[in-house]
């Protein structure tokens, strides 16, 4: 499980790797990688890695805009049952726990989940969903439920996240260019 789960992270940085690059309008390159389980992470140009939080960690400074918005989590299932979600029971202690772990002070959550012979998908806060769709617009699809303390956590399929959050990427990534270091 754990081998999967290290297998699915370093798909996942490779594919939000290309997203960003894309979106970014600049050659395909890798970006950010997984974080390591022990001692410190290096980025390519041999200086200490920052933006270190989540499963992800920026291996070059294209990914800095993005990873100081987001948390990632990535978790990989054989099973997940998604009713559960709004039955609250069964699987749903186990995706607020995921989600807890995904919800750091600073930062959007940014859970994304692969269940085999379902899919990929996001969750991620409601205030994120707000912020990206000022720049993007509303999204098409998603799902909202609600956390213990009330909070709004909404689902998409990746797919449909990445397509809608393109250009708040590139918003990111014009910001950076004007402004490098920008918080908000």
């Amino acid at each position: 499980m754990k081998r999967a789960g290290n297998r699915f992270e370093r798909e996942l940085a490779k594919e939000l790797s290309s997203w960003i690059c894309k979106a970014c309008g600049v050659e395909e390159k890798l970006i950010m990688w997984r974080v390591g389980s022990s001692g410190a992470v290096y980025s390519q140009t041999g200086e200490e890695a920052e933006d270190l939080h989540g499963d992800l960690v920026a291996v070059d400074p294209l990914a800095s805009p993005f990873l100081r918005k987001f948390n990632v989590e990535a978790k990989k299932r054989k099973k997940f049952d998604f009713s559960s979600l709004l039955r609250r029971e069964g699987d749903w202690e186990e995706f607020l726990k995921w989600w807890r772990q995904a919800c750091i002070p600073g930062y959007y959550p940014l859970l994304i989940l692969r269940v085999s012979y379902k899919g990929r998908f996001v969750f991620t806060s409601k205030s994120a969903v707000e912020e990206i769709a000022s720049v993007s617009g509303r999204p098409r699809a998603w799902i909202e439920v609600r956390g213990r303390g009330g909070e709004a956590i909404c689902g998409f399929s990746l797919d449909e996240f990445k397509d809608w959050a393109e250009s708040y990427i590139r918003y990111l990534c014009r910001r950076e260019a004007n402004d490098p270091g920008s918080e908000g």
